[in-house]
C-alpha cells in the first residue's frame, strides 16, 4: 500500500496490533505518523518507508480499508516509477553503509550483492543515493530510508551457487531478508541457489524456475503475516504438482518477528 492508502487505516486498528506502551504522538498525527512515533519509541527504524513496511506486514498490501478516489489515483500513478538510474558504483556511501549496519548487515556481504546507485526523479527533479539490487531484467530494486521500489522493469533475482549438483533452493521476499539470512547462516549462499522475489506480486515468476527437475527441496522465508501465509499457500500449490519435491517452511526460525530482517536486527543487538 502507498502513503495515501495507509492513512485510511484507523489508528485504533493499529493499536490492536502493537505493544501497549506509553509514547509521545505528534498532534493531529495520521496513521503513518502514529506508527513512526511508535517505532521510534521501541528503538526500530522509523522513517516513512519503515512505517509503510510495518503497515503492509500488519494489514497486507491493500489494508482492507476503503480509501478515497484520490488515494486510488495515487496508487495507479505509483505503478510506473519516475526514478531513473544515473550511475552505479561499488557501495561506499557512509549513510547507506550505516543503514545496513543498523540492520545487522556488514559491508563485506552487502558489496557481494548490492551496488550504490545514484537516482533522479524526472518529475520532482530530486536526486539521491540508494542501495541497488539487480533483478533478472537487468534493472534494480532501489532502497534507502526514503524509497523502496523497483526502477525499470520488475523482476525476480536468481543467485546461483557454485555447486554442479543443485537439489535445494531458498526463496526470499526481498533482498534485506535474504542478506539477513546470508549473514546469520554464511553457508547458505555457498551451498544453495536462491531466488529473491523483490515484490510479493512476482511470486508467480518464480514458479517455472522453482519447479525445474533439478530441485528436490524448496525452503521459503516468507513474512509472518497474512501476506506471507498467502505466499506460502501459492508455493505449496505449485510445488505439490511436482513429484518428489518438498516445501520446507522456515518461518519458525524468526518466530515472534515480522520477517527475517527484523529477527536478525534483534539478534544482532542482543549478541
Amino acid at each position: 500500500m502507498n502513503y495515501e492508502e495507509a492513512k485510511c487505516i484507523p489508528i485504533s486498528a493499529v493499536r490492536e496490533k502493537i505493544r501497549r506502551i506509553k509514547f509521545t504522538v505528534p498532534k493531529n498525527a495520521n496513521t503513518v505518523e502514529f506508527l513512526e512515533a511508535y517505532l521510534k519509541a521501541i528503538g526500530e527504524d522509523y522513517t516513512r518507508v519503515d512505517a509503510l513496511r510495518w503497515l503492509n506486514n500488519m494489514f497486507g498490501e491493500s489494508g482492507n480499508y476503503v480509501c478515497s478516489k484520490k488515494a486510488a489515483k495515487v496508487k495507479k500513478e505509483k505503478r510506473s516509477s519516475d526514478w531513473r538510474i544515473l550511475q552505479e558504483i561499488e557501495l561506499e556511501d557512509l549513510a547507506l553503509v550505516r543503514c545496513l549496519e543498523r540492520k545487522g548487515i556488514g559491508l563485506d556481504i552487502a558489496r557481494q550483492y548490492l551496488k550504490e546507485i545514484y537516482i533522479r526523479n524526472r518529475k520532482k527533479r530530486e536526486s539521491m543515493y540508494a542501495l541497488g539490487f539487480k533483478n533478472e531484467e537487468g534493472d534494480y530494486v532501489a532502497f534507502n530510508p526514503f524509497i523502496d521500489e523497483q526502477i525499470g522493469k520488475p523482476g525476480i533475482t536468481i543467485i546461483r551457487c557454485n555447486k554442479k549438483s543443485r537439489k535445494v533452493i531458498h526463496v526470499f521476499e526481498n533482498f534485506m531478508d535474504m542478506l539477513a539470512a546470508f549473514t546469520a547462516f554464511p553457508k547458505l549462499p555457498k551451498n544453495y541457489d536462491v531466488i529473491c522475489l523483490n515484490s510479493p506480486n512476482l511470486i508467480t515468476q518464480s514458479f517455472a524456475y522453482l519447479t525445474s527437475d533439478t530441485y528436490k527441496k524448496v525452503y521459503s522465508w516468507m513474512p509472518n503475516n497474512k501476506r506471507g501465509i498467502k505466499q506460502i499457500k501459492q508455493l505449496n500449490a505449485s510445488i505439490k504438482k511436482q513429484q518428489g519435491m518438498k516445501h520446507m517452511i522456515c518461518n519458525e526460525v524468526y518466530h515472534g518477528h515480522v520477517d527475517v530482517i527484523s529477527w536478525w536486527k534483534h539478534q544482532s543487538k542482543t549478541a
